[in-house]
């Protein structure tokens, strides 16, 4: 019995193993069917729509960055027709690219105080109604190297042969302009050296503008009543003087094409205020929706 027993015991041992080896060939067959049987049945056009999607995914990054490229330079062309335009009719001198021996040392003024990587783009420079006048386009980069942000910005400066002004900075309040906190701290140089300057007579004024400077009393005779009444109801610039030049420029953006030829007009009138014994409303510089003379006039 015992050797009987013991004969059946070793007999079924092959019939185990034969049973385990059967059942790994199913559970690998079963997974092969899982992951490749759709490619032979009604599942197919799944497994191909899924591949044809990886691909797509790429392709349409790829395309999509190639289409960003073009209107970014159907932009910049159109940008630069529109300053070339203005320098045209303004007897000016067109640049593309670069400000060098055009209208002095910028350090003194805070709008280039900030960031790295500048770039003037777009620079129109010389001579218009007896003023040396500089228009560009300035673009700047702040952040760290890991999330980097660029400023664009418009402006426009003057410099008057004989004027003199105290040096201040009048800008939109960073958390009080319609367009929000894109203002950058001013810099610790000017804190340094400047004093807030309030206007308690001209609430509105003061709600939308920030006024700093190095000798208030030469500030407050620089500045007429009429430019803050005119400021204060159209909030949308800022202005920085020093010495013979006066800087202009709107809140955090750039002027559209179309806005170029009126930030500049507005410039002139702002720079009328400032000059002694020359009135804003001078026949030189009215004629445009900016000016305040012209409030609520449109070109028709």
């Amino acid at each position: 019995m015992t050797a009987a027993g013991g004969v059946a015991t070793l007999g079924a041992q092959p019939s185990a193993e034969r049973g385990g080896k059967s059942g790994g060939v199913r559970m690998r067959r079963a997974r092969h069917n899982q992951w490749f049987g759709a490619m032979t049945g009604t599942d197919l056009p799944r497994v191909a729509g899924l591949a044809l999607l990886v691909l797509l995914v790429p392709v349409t990054l790829v395309a999509a960055a190639l289409a960003f490229v073009r209107l970014d330079r159907r932009i910049t062309r159109k940008r630069a027709a529109a300053f070339r335009a203005v320098a045209g009719a303004l007897g000016l001198e067109f640049r593309p690219h670069g400000i060098d021996g055009c209208w002095g040392d910028l350090s003194p003024f805070d709008l280039f105080r900030h960031g790295r990587t500048r770039w003037f783009r777009n620079v129109l420079h010389g001579v218009a109604r007896g003023v040396e006048v500089c228009a560009f386009d300035y673009q700047y980069t702040v952040g760290s190297d890991r999330h980097p942000q660029c400023r664009h910005q418009t402006a426009v400066g003057f410099r008057t042969p004989g004027l003199v002004l105290t040096d201040f900075n009048l800008r939109l309040r960073a958390w009080g302009d319609p367009a929000g906190p894109w203002a950058p701290a001013l810099t610790r140089e000017v804190r340094a050296g400047y004093r807030d300057i309030a206007f308690e007579e001209r609430a509105e004024f003061s709600t939308h503008y920030r006024l700093t400077g190095t000798d208030e009393a030469a500030v407050r005779r620089s500045l007429p009543g009429e430019l803050l009444d005119y400021l204060a109801a159209h909030p949308a610039l800022n202005v920085e003087a020093h010495g013979d030049r006066v800087l202009v420029y709107g809140a955090g953006v750039r002027a559209t094409p179309e806005a170029i030829r009126g930030l500049i007009d507005t410039g002139f009138d702002v720079l009328a205020w400032l000059r002694p014994g020359d009135p804003a409303d001078g026949d030189s510089h009215t004629g445009h929706p900016g000016h305040p003379g012209n409030a609520g006039r449109t070109d028709g």
